[in-house]
């Protein structure tokens, strides 16, 4: 006969908790099993208390921290002010030039690269270029050194600056480059634009923007943040936006701007040779900064691979800007072997609402996380994280981003849809287009 009172009742885990007494109710009197388990019961709701009570401490300290970083980034993020935006058209760089004409929201001692312009005195002529001697080039795509590249190169200043020695460049010129992960290209790229950009005699400078972390890439948003920082370096007459993995196969594609927006490259190698849509704008193209402004810069909202030149056309085409496009049995250009990002499936939905959204959306609306601006030797180099509050980035979220932006609520084949309806007619639309 068991002994209950003898029994040992202090609960020491489940098992010793009386749990013992229900799987062998032979052991246990019923009484004996209500009593194990009331004090189990107590047992166990005091530990639920302690853990509970543990995780509401650490959950609040990571929230209060969360809350300070996150107001520390929104510190520095960096947003346009137009303002007092205005233009540079000297074709010469004075004083006055080197004044910041896009302010940036919470900079101070914001100017660089004044160590590198070249000052001229009042005998030096403007730069008389001889088209004839100009000509194709014969590119090879095998990876160079950046130090020998370097040491070819060794009139260049640091950042990738240079300007003509004996003459005025009639053009400043910024050449933008998106990057990220593209070392090889990168390498092939800088061995053919410095010979290329000296022999026009262009005052120039190359900015690499990268990409920081991991997200899906987005271009759109790097082209508006190299636009905002390379005005840390003055003002330019003409911004390049070029693609890391082309190269100008002849010496005659003047990389300056025209009258209008131009897209330069319609002949690439990757398409036969062929112009692969009427309304193709990207690869290599030119806008003027006041055209850049107008236009509202790119969209932030393609992540991943795809469309942003596509909206950048129809931006265009909104802000009544013609598209020149250079002669493509002259503008030919090598294409780099790389490995193709994934393309949005989504990203046909959003050019449908380019030209109602273009002038709320893009450049003004960039926020970004500047981490570094490096000098290198060939480049500038800008580090930025375009993601800096850490949005999700995922199409219910750009959904609800591009509803506010419409008031909650826009048209869409001549039906009103709503905010929690946008993510199905994404689905729908991205499914017949693609």
């Amino acid at each position: 006969m068991i002994d209950y009172k003898e029994k040992d009742k202090r609960p020491r885990s489940l098992d010793d908790c009386g749990f013992d007494c229900f799987h062998k109710i032979h052991e246990c009197t019923p009484e004996e099993s209500l009593g194990n388990f009331v004090r189990c019961s107590r047992y166990t709701h005091r530990r639920w208390l302690l853990l509970l009570s543990v995780l509401f401490m650490v959950e609040w300290y990571y929230l209060y921290n969360y809350s300070e970083y996150r107001k520390d980034l929104e510190s520095n993020i960096y947003k346009l002010g137009y303002a007092n935006a205005s233009t540079n058209n000297h074709n010469v760089p004075g004083e006055a030039d080197l004044v910041y004409k896009y302010s940036l929201k919470n900079s101070s001692e914001i100017l660089m690269g004044e160590e590198e312009t070249r000052r001229y005195s009042e005998g030096v002529p403007s730069c008389q270029l001889n088209e004839s001697s100009l000509g194709p080039i014969l590119v090879d795509k095998s990876i160079p050194d950046l130090k020998w590249v370097e040491d070819r190169n060794t009139d260049v200043s640091p950042g990738g600056y240079y300007a003509p020695v004996d003459c005025r460049a009639s053009h400043r010129v910024a050449i933008i480059v998106p990057y990220r992960n593209r070392k090889m290209n990168l390498a092939v790229l800088l061995r053919y634009l410095h010979p290329f950009l000296k022999k026009q005699l262009l005052e120039y400078r190359i900015f690499v923007i990268e990409q920081y972390g991991i997200e899906q890439f987005n271009k759109g948003t790097l082209y508006n943040i190299a636009f905002l920082e390379s005005q840390r370096f003055g003002s330019w007459d003409c911004l390049i936006f070029h693609d890391v993995d082309l190269i100008p196969e002849d010496e005659r594609i003047s990389y300056t701007c025209m009258k209008y927006p131009t897209h330069m490259s319609p002949s690439v190698e990757s398409q036969n040779y062929n112009l692969a849509y009427e309304t193709l704008f990207g690869g290599v193209t030119s806008l003027m900064p006041d055209q850049y402004i107008a236009v509202n810069g790119y969209s932030n909202f393609y992540w991943s691979w795809g469309a942003e030149d596509d909206d950048m056309y129809i931006r265009l085409q909104s802000a009544k800007l013609p598209m020149l496009r250079y002669n493509s049995t002259i503008a030919r250009f090598a294409t780099l072997p790389h490995e193709r990002n994934r393309a949005g499936k989504d990203r046909y939905f959003f050019l449908d609402y380019s030209k109602l959204r273009y002038q709320v959306e893009g450049l003004r609306s960039t926020k970004y996380k500047l981490l570094s601006v490096v000098k290198r030797k060939l480049y500038t180099h800008i580090l930025a994280d375009v993601n800096p509050i850490r949005m999700k980035i995922a199409m219910k979220s750009i959904m609800r981003q591009l509803a506010k932006l419409f008031g909650n609520k826009l048209s869409y084949s001549g039906a009103e849809v709503k905010e929690g309806e946008l993510y199905h007619v994404v689905e729908r639309k991205s499914l017949t287009r693609l």
